[in-house]
């Protein structure tokens, strides 16, 4: 993001937690050869985030934020930028036991300098995001439709919402309102950490982790198993 960071800290619901863990997942779970594929073929994480795809999605010298999974996990959207440039929506989809080249994707077709925070509905029938030409101006959310294979026009979310700046829009597959809480330093450090998000099948939350502080030109997207926010649920 051009001369600009946003500061958040990760924070996750635990009531979207709730509603993704009640959910069954749409994942061809009988399929072993796709689902080994899942997720890159990555080996999962424990309860200590690390980086994610190493090389292939998280890539040194560059700053990789939001993630966005489809609810089948066979495509994944992603936000990222180099130094003193914008930011920009990347995607890869799995076709067969690989997942496609990463490609940028321009859903405002030039409108917007900027794109980023993409959100996959729980549908797959839209894709939320937020589009800027200049930081804290004029950050608005909007989507676009699902057609076939491919996707509609940009339009810019008409709801109230937009009335101020706004980031990473969500959309809770319940429709319930849920509340933050800080996971604590197993998750949250002195760093810049934002772009929460917990995948489909609720069994992982990734979250965008800017290191340049300490290692010039590092932020990766990390991922970490949703294990340790059950052990941060209130026992009754």
């Amino acid at each position: 993001m051009k001369n600009h960071i946003i500061k958040f800290s990760v924070l996750v619901s635990v009531l979207f937690l709730s509603a993704c863990k009640t959910e069954k997942s749409n994942t061809k779970e009988n399929d072993s050869s796709t689902k080994e594929s899942l997720y890159f073929g990555q080996k999962p994480p424990g309860l200590i985030p690390e980086v994610f795809a190493p090389g292939i999605v998280s890539i040194d010298g560059r700053f990789e934020g939001t993630v966005s999974f489809s609810s089948e996990l066979t495509a994944m959207y992603f936000a990222a930028d180099n130094k003193d440039e914008e930011t920009h929506i990347y995607f890869s989809k799995l076709e067969g036991n690989n997942w496609t080249p990463i490609k940028r994707v321009d859903f405002t077709n030039g409108k917007k300098n900027e794109e980023m925070h993409p959100f996959v509905s729980p549908d797959d029938k839209r894709i939320y995001f937020t589009a800027m030409d200049s930081a804290f101006a004029d950050e608005k959310i909007w989507y676009v439709n699902r057609l076939g294979d491919s996707w509609s026009d940009a339009i810019m979310l008409d709801s109230p919402i937009n009335d101020d700046l706004v980031f990473f829009p969500n959309q809770a597959k319940n429709g319930d309102l849920y509340y933050f809480i800080n996971l604590g330093n197993t998750i949250n450090t002195s760093l810049n950490e934002k772009g929460p998000r917990i995948t489909p099948d609720g069994k992982y939350l990734f979250f965008g982790r800017d290191e340049r502080d300490i290692e010039p030109g590092l932020a990766n997207i990390y991922w970490v198993s949703t294990e340790v926010i059950e052990k941060l649920r209130p026992k009754h």
